[in-house]
C-alpha cells in the first residue's frame, strides 16, 4: 500500500464527513449515511496505513542493502508518532469491517459487548446482560466498541495534519535509497 495514498483517502474521508456535518446530517438522512460511510473508509485508511508502515520496517529486515540507506530511527519515531495519534486503529477496523460477526452469537456478544460503566453517556449496569454499543459519532470523533472497549478516531483536520506529518517522517527516512525502491514511488 503507498503511504501518501493511504493519507490522501483518509484527508477525502474527513472532508466527506465534514461536508455532510455542514449539510445538517441527522438521521435518517442520506448526508448521516455517508458520514458512516465515510468513517469506516478512513479507518480502512488508517489500517492500511499502518501495515505499511509495518511492510516498510519488514522490506528493512528482508533487504540489508536498503537498511543501511534508511534512517531507521526516524522511521521507528514515525511509527510510534503513528501508534500515539491513531490507537486502536486494528481494533477500530475489526468493529467496522466484521460489525456482525462481533456479534453472531452468545460467546462473541458476550466478549463484545459493554461492560459496565459509562459508554458514550450511557450507563450500563453490572446486572445488564449483552449490550451492544456499535458505531458512535460525538462530534467529529468516530467511536466503537470491540472487546468490551471503546475505541475512537477523531476525523479533523487536527488528524489530517498528523498523518500528513508521519508520512513526511517515513519518505524522509527512505530519502537516500534509490527512486525506484522508496515507499511511496512514483511521486508526482
Amino acid at each position: 500500500m503507498n503511504l501518501p495514498i493511504q493519507a490522501r483517502w483518509f484527508a477525502a474521508d474527513c472532508a466527506l464527513w465534514g461536508f455532510c456535518e455542514e449539510q445538517g446530517a441527522r438521521p435518517p438522512s442520506l448526508f448521516f449515511d455517508w458520514q458512516f460511510t465515510a468513517a469506516r473508509d478512513a479507518i480502512v485508511a488508517l489500517y492500511n496505513f499502518r501495515d505499511a508502515i509495518a511492510g516498510c520496517q519488514g522490506n528493512l529486515r528482508k533487504i540489508k542493502e536498503w537498511k543501511a540507506l534508511t534512517d531507521t530511527v526516524a522511521l521507528e519515531r514515525a511509527s510510534e508518532e503513528f501508534k500515539c495519534e491513531f490507537p486502536g486503529i486494528r481494533q477500530l477496523r475489526t468493529t467496522v469491517v466484521h460489525a456482525v460477526e462481533l456479534f453472531d452469537n452468545e460467546e462473541q456478544m458476550t466478549k463484545n459487548s459493554a461492560k459496565p460503566g459509562k459508554h458514550w453517556g450511557a450507563e450500563v449496569s453490572a446486572n445488564q446482560k449483552n449490550v451492544v454499543i456499535s458505531g458512535n459519532f460525538t462530534g467529529p470523533t468516530y467511536s466503537a466498541m470491540h472487546g468490551g472497549v471503546t475505541y475512537e478516531v477523531d476525523l479533523t483536520t487536527d488528524k489530517i495534519h498528523a498523518l500528513n506529518k508521519i508520512t513526511a517522517d517515513i519518505l524522509g527516512a527512505f530519502s537516500r535509497l534509490p527512486n525506484y525502491a522508496q515507499p511511496g514511488w512514483p511521486r508526482r
